[in-house]
């Protein structure tokens, strides 16, 4: 599971949800504006926040890793 928007409003449901069912959450995606602009303007944002790629790496890793199985 990815969270999009983590952090904006209330994720805690989704959380406990999540832990109740141990469903893995690969990773958290902020509410960054910087994002959202990034969208609007036509662009990828990994290209413009390259902060973000290693959030995207370990998904892909996860993912190699559990297809593998």
């Amino acid at each position: 599971m990815v969270i999009n928007r983590a952090g904006c409003g209330n994720n805690k449901p989704t959380e406990r949800f999540l832990e109740t069912e141990e469903i893995p959450v690969l990773a958290r995606i902020p509410d960054d504006i910087r994002i959202a602009k990034a969208y609007a303007h036509g662009e990828l944002f990994l290209r413009v926040l390259s902060e973000y790629t290693g959030v995207f790496e370990n998904i892909a890793e996860y993912i190699d890793k559990v297809a593998a199985v």
